[in-house]
């Protein structure tokens, strides 16, 4: 079975024509033929979608928790590793704050190289 959406509607129409080419069936039997065709191609494809979007949550998932993922290490404690989550939250809000609307892009430059020393 295809994976490519876009592959799955060329091959539903390449079928669609060779069907229509049959010149011993009758119009009500290529109809039928081309509505079966259509269905399973319909499934295929909705399919296919739903396995994309599937895949691209499951990517930005594990690429928001790479980003976003405090590393810890190996800290001995539970009370350690809530500073380390602590420290970050501050960070970010300091970051934050100091570029939420700057005048300049060299300001919220200034900004965060204060920030950093």
């Amino acid at each position: 079975m295809a994976t490519d959406p876009a592959e799955i509607l060329n091959r539903r129409n390449a079928e669609v024509a060779q069907i229509r080419g049959y010149v011993d069936l009758t119009e009500e039997a290529k109809e039928r033929r081309i509505a079966e065709v259509n269905e399973r191609a319909q499934t295929q494809y909705v399919e296919a979608r739903e396995a994309a979007e599937r895949k691209r949550t499951e990517r930005l998932q594990r690429t928001k928790t790479a980003v976003f993922r405090v590393p810890v290490g190996n800290v001995p404690s539970e009370a350690e590793a809530a500073q380390i989550h602590a420290a970050f939250r501050r960070a970010f809000s300091e970051v934050l704050s100091a570029t939420a609307s700057p005048e300049s892009p060299h300001q919220a430059q200034e900004k965060l190289e204060e920030i950093m020393a």
